[in-house]
């Protein structure tokens, strides 16, 4: 069993681990094989799908959310792998995660509260143009 209070000691989190891949980094390649996966299927079919920009908005944050991840733990991983002795240290994996959180905390807020609002306005402005007519030049 892992004990979290240790990430609250700051000798732990720059001590430099022993190396090599242990189960917690062969789950750590899986979640970014997960994270990139799901980035590639957003990209090849629900971005094609949705014509609409504020919906691709939201797509485009998701999309660079996942890869950026996706590709960071592939570093922390490889730097854990081949003992690059800053990049291994464990403070790196809480700035990662927390790094992730607020982004995506973000992409959420974005989704839930901004997009909505947007797509009101969108929809205003519309049926008051819906009335002029438009020339075509």
């Amino acid at each position: 069993m892992f004990n979290f209070k240790q990430f609250f000691n700051l000798r732990y989190l720059f001590i430099s681990p022993l190396s090599g891949l242990s189960s917690l980094y062969l789950k750590l390649v899986f979640v970014l094989a997960f994270i990139l996966l799901a980035g590639g299927i957003i990209i090849l079919i629900w971005r094609k799908a949705n014509k609409k920009r504020l919906t691709r908005l939201v797509l485009d944050r998701i999309v660079s959310f996942s890869f950026v991840l996706g590709f960071t733990n592939l570093f922390l991983i490889f730097a854990r792998q081949e003992n690059l002795i800053f990049f291994k240290f464990r403070f790196w994996w809480i700035i990662y995660f927390g790094g992730g959180f607020v982004w995506l905390f973000f992409i959420v807020r974005y989704w839930l509260v901004v997009l909505p609002q947007e797509r009101k306005k969108q929809l205003a402005k519309e049926k008051f143009e819906q009335y002029f007519s438009r020339s075509k030049k």
